[in-house]
């Protein structure tokens, strides 16, 4: 099994926690790291394979390098990784992409096993209907985002898997973008349509498999009496950690404020990526925008472009729904880090978004934006000459 993931230099930590859970819980399987970077970085170890952005194959690489931002880079490139992948590991059948924060923490042995029989799957940001009063407002924000989460996929090497990614591709090229007046969001949102179009699409709905702040009101944590985490009575197997220091604090408070089992696996993350050096890794600029500003002569101020767009989940203060399973147990005290905090930068800080403000602002910054993407290529041209 191939488990594959993308991330630039500064969260290389976050690709190290993950690759090393692989390791440890993933008999045989090959870690791959796609660097969004120029070069490798001498920080890039601790994985099988390291794959550049540009080794791709990616149409019109120059133009999405002088038109985006990291971020909105990054919406194109699950695809085209799992396209390289299949093709670089020619006897591999098994290919999983994972987000770079999240953490595996047991086994893949269901996941392996429904691969013998599917060609595609996914997991739903939610697998059951919700019963409390903000649950159509959170089920809104699924219809908008999309329903499945791109964070995780797996796919059996077939060729109704390769007509899917090729189908994905073409559309995350040009359209991995968020503009909810055209009903998109990133690559996400195109998920939607794989079931429609495609044969052996499976919905993975085990609960112990993608855990995140979006599914915490329906999967609770427990210890089993090995001292081991469970999901309905089943080991866990990977949480995702998207949104730490925002949404995921905000629905752990709502949702597992009796339970330190989550806070504690937050915190036991924390350090684990302190260990893999986020401190000094978090602090590396984007090579391929140093580059452009070097080059261009220009401080950072005059080349910047605004952020993709993150809409947060909505998560307001409704009562939790009951929950059949759950018993009275409110799990084990939190248990505070003994060492000092981890000082999270967030990957997606929209906070310099255009959208949702003043539309005369969008007048006067459009064109200017314009001349920048302009001015970009011109040094993307020069940069990396055919």
């Amino acid at each position: 099994m191939i488990i594959c993931t993308v991330t630039a230099a500064n969260h290389l930590a976050f690709a190290k926690v993950l690759a090393k859970s692989a390791k440890a819980h993933v008999k045989g399987c090959k870690f791959v790291l796609c660097l969004m970077e120029n070069e490798i970085h001498p920080e890039a170890t601790g994985f099988d394979d390291v794959v550049l952005i540009k080794e791709l194959g990616i149409p019109d690489f120059k133009r999405h390098i002088a038109s985006k931002n990291i971020y909105e880079l990054s919406g194109i490139i699950k695809p085209y990784l799992l396209q390289h992948a299949f093709d670089r590991y020619a006897n591999e059948t098994k290919f999983v992409y994972m987000d770079a924060d999240s953490r595996i923490y047991g086994s893949f042995s269901k996941l392996d096993e429904l691969l013998n029989r599917h060609n595609i799957l996914f997991t739903p940001h939610r697998a059951k209907p919700q019963n409390h009063p903000d649950a159509a407002a959170e089920e809104l924000v699924n219809l908008k985002n999309g329903v499945f989460q791109v964070g995780f996929i797996a796919l059996s090497k077939t060729a109704e898997s390769r007509r899917f990614l090729a189908w994905w591709s073409a559309r995350c090229r040009d359209h991995a973008v968020v503009d909810y007046n055209r009903g998109l969001f990133g690559d996400q949102k195109w998920l939607n349509l794989a079931p429609c179009f495609f044969k052996g699409v499976y919905i993975l709905r085990d609960p112990a498999y993608h855990v995140a702040s979006w599914n915490l009101s329906q999967r609770k944590l427990k210890r089993d009496s090995k001292g081991g985490l469970t999901v309905g009575g089943n080991p866990l197997v990977f949480f995702h950690f998207s949104g730490m220091g925002r949404w995921l604090d905000k629905s752990i408070e709502l949702h597992a404020s009796k339970n330190g089992n989550v806070q504690n696996l937050v915190n036991q993350y924390k350090q684990d990526l302190k260990d893999s050096g986020y401190d000094q890794l978090i602090a590396i600029p984007w090579g391929y925008e140093k580059i452009l500003r070097h080059e261009a002569n220009q401080p950072a101020a005059q080349l910047t472009f605004h952020p993709m767009v993150v809409h947060e989940p909505i998560i307001n203060g409704f009562i939790q729904e009951p929950n059949e399973e759950e018993d009275a147990d409110e799990g084990e005290p939190i248990i505070e880090q003994g060492s000092e905090s981890l000082t999270l930068v967030p990957a997606e800080s929209a906070a310099t978004s255009l959208l949702g403000k003043p539309s005369w602002k969008k007048r006067f910054l459009a064109p200017l934006w314009e001349k920048i993407k302009e001015f970009k290529t011109t040094l993307i041209q020069k940069l990396f000459p055919k």
